[in-house]
Parts: structure tokens; sequence; C-alpha cells
């Protein structure tokens, strides 16, 4: 049994990302690989992409293990440089 752990924008955020992601949801693979959803962040106030970037790392840490691929939705060069300490935990 393949899982896929997805580490990727918040469900609340607006944006390509996030619909596309919404969309896979909604397909069997979604199921079928069972997947499960990381918010690493959120288009609200710095105090709030704070704590959706922490509490995202601390998901990610904890599930890791449990995962056997982990697929990393980046965007513009902030989205990657806000997941970089994600892929690097991957190494």
């Amino acid at each position: 049994m393949t899982k896929v752990l997805v580490v990727a924008t918040s469900q609340l955020t607006r944006g390509g990302i996030t619909s596309v992601i919404k969309a896979h949801q909604r397909g069997k693979q979604w199921t079928d690989y069972h997947c499960k959803w990381i918010e690493t962040h959120i288009d609200r106030g710095k105090i709030m992409k704070l704590w959706w970037f922490v509490k995202g790392l601390f998901q990610y840490i904890l599930l890791l293990p449990q995962y056997d691929i982990i697929h990393i939705h980046l965007s513009e060069p902030p989205s990657a440089i806000r997941k970089l300490i994600f892929s690097f935990s991957l190494v």
C-alpha cells in the first residue's frame, strides 16, 4: 500500500495549487494512495503564516516515517524557499 504525503499551501488559500490539490482530493487516486495534505502556508497575517508553517513542519516530521512518497508543491521563489526545510529533511 503506497502512501503519499502532500506538502502544500492551506486549503483555505485561494490559488492554483490549492485548486489542483482539491481536484486531486476528489479523484480516486487520493484514496488509492492514502494521500494526506500537510498545509504549510496561508495567505493571512505574519503570525498566522508563521503558525501554519510551524504546525505543518511538526505534522511533517511526525508523519514522514509513515509515508512512501513525499510530494512537495512549489510555485514562486518565496514558496520554494519556505519548502527547502521540508526537502532537506528527505536527504
